[in-house]
Formats: C-alpha cells, sequence, structure tokens
C-alpha cells in the first residue's frame, strides 16, 4: 500500500526592508525622498501664500517644519537640526522657483494691464511725495528695473530661505523629543 504524499507548498522566507545605502540617508538633492517630500511642503506653502499672502514667512516657516515631520515620519530616522535645516534651505529653495514661476506667469499673461496697473497704484500712493516724478521716470529705464527686479527676487529667495530654514531646525529640534 503506497502512502499518499502531502504537498506543502513553500512560502518564501520573510525578510525585513533593506536598510537604506548610506547616501539615501543624506538630506541633499540627491536624495528623491528628500526632493518629493521637500516639493509637497513647498506647493502647500505656496498654495496656502496664495490663499492668504500676509502669512508668507509664516507659510515659509510651517513648510520647512512639515518638510522635517513628514520625512521623519517616511523614513523612521530621527532628524539633527543641521539636517532639518538643510531640509528647511530645499523646501525654500523650491518655494522660491514655484513662486517664481507663478508670477512670472501671471505677469506674462497679464501684459500691460498689470503694468498699467502697478501705475495707477504707484499714484495714488506716492503722488504726494516731491521725489515721485523722478522715482517714476528711473524705473522707467529698462537696465534700473531689470536691476530693481533682480534685487527683489534675491531679497525674496532670502526671506523665503531663510524662514524655511528656521522652520527645518524648529521642526527638527522638536520632533526629536517624543
Amino acid at each position: 500500500m503506497e502512502v499518499p504524499r502531502i504537498q506543502i507548498a513553500a512560502t518564501p522566507p520573510i525578510f525585513p526592508p533593506p536598510f537604506p545605502k548610506a547616501g539615501e540617508l543624506t538630506v541633499s538633492f540627491a536624495n528623491p525622498v528628500v526632493l518629493r517630500i521637500a516639493f509637497a511642503a513647498a506647493t502647500l506653502s505656496i498654495v496656502l501664500d496664495s490663499m492668504l499672502s500676509v502669512l508668507f514667512i509664516l507659510w515659509a516657516m510651517g513648510a520647512g517644519f512639515l518638510a522635517v515631520w513628514m520625512y521623519r515620519r517616511r523614513t523612521g530616522l530621527p532628524v539633527s537640526v543641521s539636517s532639518g535645516a538643510k531640509l528647511g534651505w530645499i523646501t525654500g529653495v523650491f518655494s522660491f522657483v514655484i513662486s517664481t514661476i507663478m508670477v512670472t506667469a501671471a505677469v506674462v499673461l497679464s501684459g500691460e494691464k498689470l503694468a498699467e496697473s502697478m501705475r495707477k497704484q504707484a499714484t495714488v500712493m506716492w503722488s504726494h511725495d516731491p521725489n515721485y516724478q523722478q522715482i517714476l521716470s528711473t524705473f522707467e529705464n529698462p537696465a534700473t528695473f531689470a536691476t530693481a527686479i533682480i534685487f527683489a527676487l534675491l531679497f525674496f529667495f532670502v526671506l523665503l530661505s531663510v524662514a524655511s530654514v528656521a522652520g527645518g531646525a524648529l521642526g527638527a529640534r522638536f520632533s526629536n523629543k517624543q
């Protein structure tokens, strides 16, 4: 009499997920996880900024803080204050790029309407100033106008970056106290 054979299906062994490589742990532009998180936080910041722009410094700080929180939650790794600041800076760079693209698109699409509107606002605000005509003629020079735009962009970049760095550093400082 033959004994029936029982076939047991072999289940594959369950291995823990692979430990990230050394390059994947660093907070840098080379880390795709960092880039996705920073971009998401920056996008949320710009959306909030478009709704209530008076608080754009707080939105930038919040974006840095949120990026650290999301990174810590995604990777499960503690974030040092310097890494949090770096993640905040990357978020600030994304915030600046996104907002610059949006403003540029708005200016290009509005054409002369925006320039005329700005002239009217300047006239209402500064017409009582004795130097108003001199200032107005200065900005009619394309080189002077371009220089003013470049300095305004530089100032805006520094402002967004510093606020995001502060938010990222604070996020790292408080996220490790659990």
